[in-house]
């Protein structure tokens, strides 16, 4: 019997041996984005019934989890991969040890005909390296699983590598936000930028302003037209069709979990002073003041001199606060329509006593939130826009192109991120056919936007420092 247990054991031995040695076809090596140094090298590695995943530490093991997952949901015969805390090397290993050299977000990945080794000096370096495996392996279900033998070296360049995603003009579901989501972490990104807020929809639920969303987050189909040129809410009673929708808080928050287990950050954006037109049909108070004392409709900017424009967005401020941990909260700050204040009598009354422009009106109304949000231990980040008159010292720039001239807040150390629309707005036209579907406009091709380099040749080493994404 002993004889015959060890000719057992010996045969499946050699089994396993084989079925990790047997000569197949290399696969072919694409990803996105392309590591800092990649080596190929000789021969591949089969993943097989076999396979033994070992893993150095509990934080190791959630990640050599997901891998399993992602291997028994790709294989189409049945078996399953098992995870085995072990400091010895096994077939497949996850590591974490944080005295490795090498960046905070880098990994290491090596991959022999007999082994996968994968080590990282932090939890998101390791997943970053689980995300460059999961791009190796097929796409498809597979009676095999091969992976080509190769060896990476890999670290991010930028602090803030995100991706935008607005939800005012054409509202997205929770199930596709978190698919969106996937996007991010299977390319390596950090940061989901999410436009909650425009002038033609509200969509996150303000407890203390309920019209927000109960006559904000809907506005009228009307045929033939384009909503950001001709809006108008739906209300109850209204016959036209309605279009819309908001996240509730609690959908918020599962948001932030799922993007948070992904090693993302969500950035909400709250738009002001401009951008707000649908604030001001909910609640026509903050709207400005002609001469004769009318309200000035039409307009989509915050009233600069009434204290309650302050107080209403810190009512929201507090809330959103509550639902994004991030560092950042970005407030908009485009494309400020300064006629309405320059026919308020109360914004021109304010201008007089305090000798402003109305550059320094808005960067009056900016700096005040930026002080409320350091206060609150956050940070204020705007579209490059908000550098119009006085800008805070703390605040940070998010560029989308057009005015070149705010390169030289780089130099007073001003930390930005660069984003610019003509390379990369991805509701341009991808191509020149015929049979593109619409878009708003523009030309963006993959190659260029692949191809494109954020930090201009022009400016300083010391400048480009700043440059955080």
């Amino acid at each position: 019997m002993k004889i015959l247990n060890f000719s057992l054991i010996l045969l499946i031995s050699l089994f396993v041996y084989s079925c990790k040695n047997t000569t197949v076809e290399r696969p072919d090596i694409k990803l996105v984005p392309w590591p800092n140094q990649l080596i190929e090298t000789e021969g591949t590695f089969v993943i097989t019934p076999g396979t033994i995943v070992s893993i150095n530490s509990d934080q190791a093991k959630e990640i050599a989890n997901l891998f399993v997952d992602l291997i028994n949901n790709k294989l189409s015969n049945s078996f399953s991969l098992k995870v085995k805390k072990d400091t010895l090397v096994q077939d497949i290993h996850f590591e974490i040890d944080s005295s490795l050299d090498i960046e905070k977000e880098g990994y290491q990945l090596n991959i022999t005909p007999k082994s996968i080794v994968l080590k990282a000096a932090t939890q998101n370096g390791l997943f970053y390296g689980y995300n460059t495996l999961v791009q190796l392996l097929p796409v498809s279900k597979s009676e095999t699983l091969v992976l080509p033998a190769l060896e990476i070296i890999d670290a991010p360049r930028f602090a803030w590598r995100g991706l935008h995603l607005d939800v005012s003009r054409h509202f997205f579901p929770v199930s596709y936000i978190k698919k969106y989501i996937d996007y991010l972490a299977l390319h390596k990104l950090n940061v989901f930028h999410w436009h909650l807020v425009d002038g033609i929809g509200w969509r996150i639920e303000i407890k203390s302003h309920p019209e927000l969303t109960n006559i904000g987050a809907w506005r009228k189909v009307k045929e033939g037209k384009k909503p950001w040129q001709d809006f108008e809410v739906w209300r109850e009673g209204d016959t036209e069709e309605k279009y819309g929708g908001f996240y509730t808080q609690e959908e918020i928050k599962e948001v932030v979990a799922y993007a948070k287990e992904r090693f993302i950050t969500v950035v909400p954006e709250i738009e002001l002073p401009g951008h707000s037109k649908v604030v001001f049909q909910c609640y026509p108070e903050l709207l400005c003041q002609d001469n004769s004392g009318n309200k000035i409709l039409g307009s989509d900017v915050y009233c600069a001199s009434n204290p309650e424009s302050y107080r209403f967005l810190e009512d929201i401020f507090d809330e959103v606060l509550e639902l994004f941990p991030s560092d950042y909260i970005h407030i908009g700050g485009d494309e400020v329509g300064k006629t309405t204040w320059k026919t308020c009598k109360h914004c021109q009354k304010m201008m007089k006593e305090k000798h402003y422009s109305p550059e320094e009106l808005q960067s009056h109304f900016v700096n005040h939130f930026d002080k409320y949000l350091k206060d609150k231990g956050r940070k204020l980040i705007g579209w490059h826009e908000i550098t119009q008159g006085n800008l805070s010292e703390t605040a940070t720039i998010m560029y989308w192109g057009g005015d070149k001239g705010v390169f030289r807040y780089l130099e007073k150390g001003h930390p930005m991120v660069l984003t610019t629309g003509n390379i990369l707005y991805f509701d341009h036209y991808q191509s020149m056919s015929k049979f593109e579907p619409k878009a708003f406009g523009g030309y963006s091709s993959l190659s260029n936007v692949y191809n494109y380099e954020p930090v201009p040749d022009s400016i300083s080493i010391q400048m480009a420092a700043n440059v955080i994404g």
